[in-house]
């Protein structure tokens, strides 16, 4: 069902009620956005923010632009996990009402992380709007307000969790989020020296722990564990960890190609990990398994600005059919889960990851 719900507020957030007056979403997306006001009092009236309210309008310009940001939603992933495998009479508004909050921490990270990797990557665009560090008199401040947006859920963890058993616990797990995406940055660019590509740095192996740490293990692994902390059930979390890691490593590998192609198609801008010279499953795959000539070719123009280097790395890319390879890799990956879960004989958890593969893949 599908309702349309007003943002708009007397309240103190501003580009969110000029910005998007009316959307339409479902009901748990309304669920999770019902909570935002509660959640932004708490973080305004913080110790953070009485002690240096001359930067109180900054920083919830901070949140407003980096979080409330209606394309990078992914709340239903934790809601529904958790009315999935929770027990029926645990289902009250109290406990929905602290897991759309919990889903607003994540949502802090998260705005964190992508923010930060930005910044160190000086991204221009990110869900077609312009980043944070490109905004007027950001720039490398930027990075001090990544630092805020962590702390954000930290704030909010401690007024809504410390007296539960569950608080440290969770203090653990984002502590470990932080951990993971500090090493995921350092692997992005272990394959630069002096700012020029090593490709012998580019591999698999690099490849799959650096798209885990620097993004999967937030966006998969973290939301499905947070939620069986809440429900009591972290054993059956320990059992399935291996297929979230897995999964993790497929959600790279499609963040990867979806940047370039779009149905088999090149984009029209499909050239920004190309410039940048990332280390993607596209650039493994030429270097690991293509012709002697094709890696020459592609040495030569990949991570060089121009048009003309972009297309001769597309053009290698069709050449060796990596979007058919992709596809064929992600039916596989589907059929692996399809049989690892069928094994568990754990039909509440069969069905919370077929539910968070659909979502995230589908």
């Amino acid at each position: 069902m599908f309702r349309t719900i007003s943002l708009c507020r007397n309240y103190i957030w501003k580009r969110t009620i000029t910005t998007r007056p009316h959307v339409v979403y479902d009901d748990q997306t309304i669920s999770f956005l019902s909570v935002f006001p509660e959640v932004a009092d708490t973080l305004s009236n913080s110790k953070f923010f009485k002690n240096t309210p001359e930067f109180q309008q900054h920083f919830i310009d901070v949140i407003d632009y980096n979080v409330m940001k209606e394309k990078r939603f992914r709340v239903p992933l934790l809601l529904e996990t958790y009315k999935i495998l929770e027990k029926p009479e645990n289902l009250t508004e109290q406990n929905l009402r602290l897991v759309n909050i919990l889903a607003w921490c994540i949502e802090m990270i998260e705005a964190y992380m992508n923010s930060e990797d930005d910044t160190m990557d000086q991204t221009p665009f990110r869900c077609d709007d312009v980043c944070w560090h490109k905004k007027e008199n950001i720039g490398l401040s930027s990075f001090r307000d990544c630092i805020y947006l962590n702390e954000a859920a930290f704030i909010l963890m401690q007024k809504y969790f410390r007296d539960t058993p569950i608080y440290l616990p969770l203090i653990k797990l984002f502590h470990e989020m932080n951990q993971h995406l500090v090493i995921g940055q350092s692997l992005d660019w272990h394959w630069k020296v002096d700012n020029k590509l090593d490709f012998s740095k580019f591999n698999t192996h690099l490849f799959l722990r650096m798209g885990r740490l620097k993004g999967g293990f937030v966006i998969i692994e973290s939301p499905f564990q947070t939620t069986c902390l809440f429900c009591n059930i972290y054993p059956k979390f320990l059992k399935i960890q291996e297929l979230l890691r897995r999964m993790t490593y497929v959600f790279q590998v499609d963040n990867d190609v979806l940047d370039v192609f779009q149905n088999g198609k090149a984009k029209i801008d499909a050239g920004e990990n190309i410039r940048q010279g990332q280390c993607t499953w596209m650039a493994v795959q030429v270097l690991e398994t293509g012709s002697e000539s094709l890696k020459k070719l592609f040495k030569e123009n990949y991570g060089r600005e121009g048009e003309e280097y972009e297309n001769k790395i597309i053009n290698i890319y069709y050449e060796m059919e990596l979007y058919d390879k992709y596809l064929a890799y992600k039916k596989k990956d589907l059929e692996y889960i399809q049989t690892y879960l069928n094994n568990l004989n754990d039909p509440p958890i069969q069905k919370a990851v077929m539910n968070l593969y659909n979502k995230v893949f589908l």
